[in-house]
């Protein structure tokens, strides 16, 4: 029979106590115990002591039970008998996520009839003193413009260890960000933590980004605006004028697309297009001012699509403008045509077949037809009279290529004279209207056509004494 030996030792987990003065349950040995900055690990022999096979079952399956438990309580208490020696060895909080295992071990020299020797082992994780920081990777990551994103990846070992991420994180990573670049502010666009089933072990991971433009009107970063991009794309048609150094329309798209902050910005009716309106348009106006410094613009075209389900705004916005330095005219197309209409006097030959006849020169009119579309910035009226005799430098466009001006000879005998003179003014309002800042463009296409004739001085008739008339 195996005796009763007090120990001044005294292990208790999961509410079942063994060693010290208990006669049923004896530490056999001494304990092994290991502790690193992650883990603690109990080893030790129980010896089951009783003084029937019935009562031998009954406190052998009581700790079989209480020492293969997980989530129990750990403490180890020590006692030589004097009341100011005792300590607690090992306290409840010192041990987190809790496991024990026990096996029935082989030892003739203490196991017999009605005793019974037992190896238990419990683990589980140390708790971090540093705040419940236990790990933290901070990762730097420069994409091809240098662009940086910092990650951090950690792990927080502490009671409550959700709590503690989502305290200490916000507190200490601007410290860090601003170590490795405090030129550019930062923003959190990326974040998950996981946490395990007693909340004392949360593995997390955030990602920052460097801001190096505005997100929204005047304000770097904006607490409602989350992971913005902001892209323009500028077409610039080939002139294809009638004249060189004409400075046309040009287009560029403002494309904004982010993510609105739902903590902030409550999704709500018309959350989403207030916040457009209010922070985002301003700023794709005064990026695209800043970009191209046009002499004049307007915006075309507008289209924004707001995302209810995953709380984004995506914007595009189409630009037209005239670069500055530009003069007034946007576009010049200029032609310039001959045509001839000549008439003939037929005397038929009736005796002979019906195609037979005598064909001797009539009336010939020559004509030439000057075109030109022009448009211009602002209001022009049109002209009264485009031809010879007027002022080229008095209207937008200048003289029509080809065309003569004679000063204020308006008839001569010999030469061109203007047949017909047509101008249209056509206004027009370019852009949309009732865009916040920004105005509409307006101008003025003027279509002209000018027509002369070609003329000669008949010559003296010799049949009828005639003169010429000057």
């Amino acid at each position: 029979m195996v005796h009763s030996i007090p120990s001044p030792f005294e292990i208790t987990y999961g509410g079942l106590s063994v060693g010290g003065t208990s006669e049923s349950y004896q530490l056999h040995g001494p304990y092994a115990y290991d502790k690193s900055f992650n883990a603690i690990r109990l080893v030790f022999d129980v010896v089951v002591v009783a003084t029937s096979f019935e009562t031998l079952q009954t406190l052998s399956e009581a700790l079989e039970a209480a020492y293969s438990a997980r989530d129990g309580s750990l403490t180890i208490n020590v006692d030589d008998g004097d009341t100011d020696a005792s300590w607690t060895m090992i306290a409840n909080t010192s041990i987190l996520n809790p496991s024990a295992s026990v096996s029935k071990s082989a030892r003739p020299e203490v196991d017999r009839g009605l005793s019974r020797v037992y190896t238990v082992t419990v683990e589980g994780e140390s708790p971090s003193d540093d705040g419940g920081l236990r790990d933290l990777e901070v990762t730097v990551q420069l994409d091809p413009s240098r662009k940086k994103t910092v990650t951090f990846r950690g792990t927080y070992a502490t009671s409550g260890a959700r709590a503690a991420y989502s305290s200490n994180r916000d507190a200490e990573d601007p410290g860090i960000l601003a170590g490795i670049d405090s030129t550019f502010a930062w923003e959190l666009i990326d974040e998950s933590h996981t946490a395990d089933r007693n909340d004392v072990i949360c593995n997390f991971s955030r990602s920052y980004v460097q801001l190096i433009m505005d997100q929204s009107s005047g304000t770097v970063n904006d607490t409602s605006i989350r992971d913005h991009r902001v892209t323009f794309a500028e077409h610039i048609p080939s002139p294809g004028d009638a004249k060189e150094d004409i400075s046309r329309f040009r287009n560029v798209t403002g494309t904004y697309d982010c993510s609105l902050d739902v903590d902030v910005v409550t999704p709500a009716n018309g959350a989403m297009k207030a916040i457009y309106e209010s922070k985002i348009l301003g700023l794709l106006v005064e990026a695209f001012n800043a970009n191209f410094e046009p002499q004049v613009f307007a915006i075309e075209d507008q289209q924004v699509a707001y995302d209810e389900t995953h709380h984004r705004v995506s914007a595009q916005i189409q630009f037209i403008y005239q670069k500055d330095g530009g003069d007034d005219i946007i576009s010049l197309i200029e032609s310039l045509a001959y045509r001839e209409q000549r008439s003939l006097a037929k005397t038929p030959v009736y005796t002979q077949d019906e195609y037979a006849m005598n064909v001797d020169p009539g009336w010939a009119v020559r004509q030439r037809i000057a075109t030109r579309t022009v448009m211009v910035l602002g209001s022009v009226p049109p002209r009264r009279r485009i031809g010879p005799g007027a002022d080229p430098a008095a209207e937008p466009g200048g003289e029509i290529t080809g065309l003569e001006s004679d000063g204020e000879k308006v008839l001569q005998g010999a030469g061109w004279n203007m047949v017909s003179n047509a101008s249209q003014a056509t206004p027009k309002w370019m852009g949309i209207a009732g865009v916040d800042d920004v105005e509409q463009v307006e101008v003025t296409v003027l279509d002209e056509t000018v027509i002369e004739e070609w003329h000669t001085l008949p010559k003296a008739s010799s049949g009828y004494g005639g003169t010429p008339r000057p």
